[in-house]
């Protein structure tokens, strides 16, 4: 009896996975996605809060590394459930808990942001080691007999290590803290990115962007169209709250505008194309990877503009502070840059025009600091149209991608 239970072992874990190619996101997993769309509403109204005029500057570049370190928090937190539900069947009742179970660790998280360092820090920290640690062990376990035991085995190990700092940053000063959740957030990225080894056992990757290449594009082309609806939520919000004015009704429009614009770079082939160039490269887990950073990049930079709008809806005139630029041009920045890399990855190489973009968006900061926050946007803007423009004109005629060696 005892040998045939054992045996019932790696049929119960094979049940758990998916018994067909991932294509397209469940409903689960949309209802998950709405509490990350919480989170990030949370991030912006944190970052506007403590990026006003009142303070030291110190201060302000203080919440850019705050804000850069949560929002990296939650992504990875989002892309750590999306690889779950890429490999396990989220129709199983089990796969489900945990999905609504992380749904509400961020729940709780976004409800934090705002305090997370000072008197919540539990309350960002806590429901995210819970949620790694406790989810990884679990499957580990449920996985007993399979291929798949080894590496979910080894990342709790991992997950477990990185707790430390996490927890014990919940108990320190807020400086301190912004160090400490730093180093167990580059433990996290930096164990998984290396396959979570551990000496005397053997490494093997779980390389589930080589088995679903499609679906995770498509998980990440949606939180991308959730990060762009963001800014236009806040912005909205921001701008029924207070006396309109021309500067304000010109601030909204410029927020309008950048956010068609960014969602037209992206999509205008290199978005459309994405699936099918992943389809087709050879080696799928390392173009994978790099797509994910690329995305990465894309949403951080989405996230960062879309503070910098809202900044700009707050104060359009006056002074335009060093750290505001850092949403307002370096927003667009970073978000060039993860579009560039993904140029190449669909077209096997990055065109002139997408570095001149961005060194014309690094030239624009030095004269920003004598212009007003809606000058610095609109400029921000046009250089963005431009972009858009040339690429479209270069794709006329133009009908799909090209096909040139892959990349080495």
């Amino acid at each position: 009896m005892a040998d045939s239970a054992e045996s019932q072992w790696p049929a119960r874990a094979a049940s758990l996975l998916r018994r067909e190619a991932a294509t397209q996101a469940t409903f689960v997993e949309l209802f998950f996605d709405l509490f990350v769309l919480f989170t990030l509403t949370r991030l912006v109204a944190y970052g506007v809060a403590n990026l006003s005029p009142e303070g030291r500057p110190a201060d302000r570049w203080i919440t850019v590394a705050r804000l850069l370190l949560m929002l990296l928090t939650l992504i990875w937190a989002w892309t750590v459930i999306t690889y779950l539900t890429a490999r396990f069947d989220p129709k199983r009742p089990v796969v489900q808990v945990f999905v609504v179970a992380t749904a509400f660790g961020l729940l709780i998280m976004g409800a934090s942001v705002a305090h997370a360092f000072d008197g919540r820090a539990a309350g960002f920290a806590e429901p995210y080691v819970i949620i790694q640690f406790v989810r990884t062990l679990a499957l580990a376990l449920m996985l007993r007999g399979h291929a798949l035991q080894l590496p979910f085995l080894r990342a709790t190990v991992w997950y477990g290590l990185a707790a430390v700092p996490w927890l014990v940053g919940v108990a320190t000063g807020s400086q301190a803290r912004i160090a400490l959740w730093s180093c167990a957030l580059l433990i996290d990225l930096g164990s998984a990115r290396l396959g979570w080894p551990l000496p005397g056992m053997k490494r093997e990757r779980i390389t589930t962007w080589a088995a679903h290449p499609r679906y995770l594009a498509g998980r990440f082309e949606q939180l991308q169209m959730i990060a762009l609806g963001e800014p236009l939520l806040a912005v909205g919000i921001v701008f029924s709250q207070k006396p309109a004015s021309p500067y304000r009704v010109a601030s909204l429009v410029t927020a309008f505008l950048t956010t068609v614009l960014l969602w037209r770079i992206y999509y205008h082939l290199a978005g459309e194309s994405l699936p099918d160039a992943l389809a087709a490269t050879a080696d799928r887990a390392r173009i994978g990877r790099i797509v994910a950073a690329a995305h990465i990049a894309m949403i951080s930079g989405i996230i960062a503009n879309g503070l910098g709008h809202e900044i700009v809806q707050s104060f359009p005139t006056g002074h335009t502070d060093p750290a505001w630029l850092a949403m307002i041009i370096g927003g667009p920045l970073v978000y060039l840059t993860g579009r560039a890399l993904l140029e190449r990855v669909v077209f096997f190489r990055i065109a002139p025009r997408w570095r001149l973009t961005i060194v014309a968006l690094l030239l624009l900061a030095a004269p920003s600091l004598v212009l007003p926050p809606i000058a610095v946007a609109a400029a921000s803007g046009l250089i963005l149209l431009t972009i858009a423009v040339a690429d479209t004109r270069h794709s006329w005629n133009r009908p799909g991608p090209p096909t040139p060696p892959p990349m080495t």
